[in-house]
């Protein structure tokens, strides 16, 4: 075994390495608490272990010597089985430049605070197989692996927890929810066994709604929606307006005010409150699942929330088709200067000066990924980075 990235191994790698070694003899582990893991997980776990071995003990692709300062590469993935609701989010995520560092680079593993082999199985339980298994995936797309494709990636989705398990098959899929899951399972994996929740720092919004009183001039204020994903309902033809809505002060005719004990007589006022990075659901899909196919007009530069900050933005991901059943997702993300199309396999670059594109993207936005200004080229991409696409083309 060669040995590992800056010198000697210390006392914790080694014991995460003989920790790790009872899984490569695929024998079945039992906690405290009798939970039995059944074979696709058993093997997942091994997958998971051999991914931290190789980063914190063996270091097999040298990631000291990788820039992670600029995009090289932007392949496409393959689709198989309807999985591009998965390859629409992946290219999202991989397209961030702080996700994308986060989990190419060792840092993210090697403050992991783990100390016994219970505490590694935990944390591949709250969301460690996700983070690994991303860290293969991003590997493999930062090189330009060709013809690949996420189906190892949902296998570890579906045999990670019992929240996962509805993805266990071939059906189209909705990929805010499915996102909305992993960064779920993500944040509490790095509240718990990491020293910052990046993902809460990064992602997290509120939304404070504030009940006055007409009568006694009482107010009171409740702050408890809170979400990695903005949730919009297209009730106009364009996205600030439709914000507004939103936030929008409305009369509540049945509200009973706790301090006079008036009805009917008060107003609810909301305030939205985010982080750097601001992901905009545009709520295109009802009960039923039938698509609102509106047009919703959104600027690529300069949404204003609040009188402070301008948000730019940093990717879309569409949706083409009827209903949430069928259709198809595809991605469009900025990098450098440019905006590409990741179409599963096919990545392009994009015009949105041309109008029936921007047209089309108006049309079918799902989800608008949002950065404010000041951070954009920290948090999303850099002026000068160089694409995959357009670095073959030169």
């Amino acid at each position: 075994m060669s040995q590992p990235m800056g010198g000697k191994t210390s006392p914790n790698q080694e014991r995460t390495q003989s920790n790790l070694e009872e899984w490569k003899i695929g024998k079945r582990q039992k906690t405290k608490d009798s939970t039995r893991f059944d074979d696709r997980s058993i093997n997942q776990i091994k997958i998971a272990s051999q991914i931290y071995m190789d980063i914190m003990v063996v270091g097999r692709w040298g990631c000291h010597d990788l820039d992670l300062s600029s995009l090289r590469s932007t392949p496409g993935l393959v689709n198989t089985k309807n999985n591009c609701y998965i390859n629409a989010l992946i290219q999202v995520m991989f397209g961030m430049r702080c996700i994308r560092q986060l989990f190419l680079g060792r840092d993210c593993f090697l403050e992991l605070k783990i100390s016994s082999h219970k505490d590694f199985l935990s944390y591949l339980k709250m969301g460690g197989t996700i983070a690994l298994n991303l860290h293969t995936l991003f590997e493999d797309m930062t090189l330009g692996t060709s013809g690949l494709s996420v189906n190892n990636f949902k296998e570890t989705l579906v045999t990670h927890n019992d929240e996962f398990k509805r993805y266990d098959n071939d059906l189209q899929h909705d990929t805010h929810e499915l996102l909305s899951i992993i960064f779920d399972s993500l944040s509490m994996t790095f509240e718990k066994y990491h020293s910052e929740n990046v993902f809460r720092k990064w992602f997290h919004s509120s939304l404070c709604g504030t009940i006055n009183c007409l009568t006694c001039k009482h107010s009171s204020t409740n702050d408890s929606d809170q979400s990695f994903i903005v949730e919009i309902a297209i009730e106009n033809d364009d996205l600030k307006s439709c914000i507004e809505s939103h936030l929008k002060e409305v009369a509540l005719e049945d509200y009973t005010c706790q301090q006079c004990k008036t009805s009917g007589n008060s107003r609810r006022s909301c305030k939205m409150t985010t982080s750097p990075i601001l992901i905009i659901l545009l709520k295109r899909f009802g009960v039923s699942g039938k698509k609102i196919t509106k047009k919703v007009t959104f600027p690529f530069y300069g949404l204003v929330l609040n009188k402070d900050s301008k948000y730019d933005l940093g990717a879309i991901v569409s949706h083409s088709g009827r209903d949430l059943s069928h259709g198809h997702y595809f991605t469009f993300q900025r990098i450098g200067c440019s905006w590409l199309n990741f179409n599963d396999a096919t990545v392009s670059e994009v015009n949105f000066e041309c109008e029936r594109t921007l047209s089309n993207a108006q049309r079918d936005a799902y989800i608008l990924v949002y950065c404010v200004r000041e951070k954009f080229e920290e948090l999303i991409t850099k002026k000068d980075e160089v694409s995959y696409h357009k670095f073959q083309e030169k």
